[in-house]
């Protein structure tokens, strides 16, 4: 490993950027900004115990209706409004893997 290569990162920009996903500053991974961020009572760690965590409210609503959405139409395309920033087409014109 070369140290001229590492950079310091606060934990919350290293938390951005997990699974090989890089997005910039001041939005969740799929582009909402973070004043949709909310403590998430409900984290817990391996031994069960609460830790404090945040997720996008709107991603939040945006699965759920994604999973409804699913259950419900199963075997057609996904609408627009329901896919995420990483499946819409990009500018392009190839689309990245749109699920159904």
């Amino acid at each position: 490993m070369n140290p001229v290569h590492l950079r310091v990162l606060t934990n919350f920009e290293n938390a951005r950027r997990t699974g090989g996903l890089d997005w910039p500053l001041g939005v969740c991974a799929n582009g909402h900004p973070d004043r949709f961020l909310v403590e998430d009572p409900h984290r817990r760690d391996k031994m069960g115990n609460q830790r404090i965590g945040h997720r996008c409210s709107k991603c939040v609503s945006l699965s759920r209706a994604r999973y409804l959405w699913r259950k419900r139409n199963s075997g057609k395309p996904m609408p627009f409004d329901l896919l995420l920033a990483r499946e819409k087409p990009q500018r392009n014109g190839s689309a990245s893997r749109i699920l159904t």
